[in-house]
């Protein structure tokens, strides 16, 4: 299955329905992220849940052998926040 539509990630890449359901996850944790971060009142416990699921989904990413790709996606999270 070839998958061109995340940014971050290599556009030629072949990848397996499952390898794709744990990026697109990742995507959408990292994109509420983001939203949560610049909301004045969002309760701590809201980021840390966030934030392990991240992991978490990191981790998977990792166990199907695409933690690099993972690790773009993140990277280029941090940079567009800091933006």
């Amino acid at each position: 299955m070839e998958w061109t539509g995340t940014r971050g990630v290599d556009p030629v890449h072949s990848y397996t329905q499952l390898q794709l359901f744990f990026l697109l996850r990742l995507t959408r944790v990292l994109r509420l992220k983001r939203q949560y971060d610049t909301m004045p009142h969002t309760e701590k416990y809201l980021i840390e849940m966030l934030n392990k699921a991240m992991y978490s989904t990191f981790m998977d990413c990792s166990a199907l052998g695409i933690a690099s790709d993972a690790r773009d996606l993140i990277d280029k999270s941090k940079a567009e926040q800091r933006n």
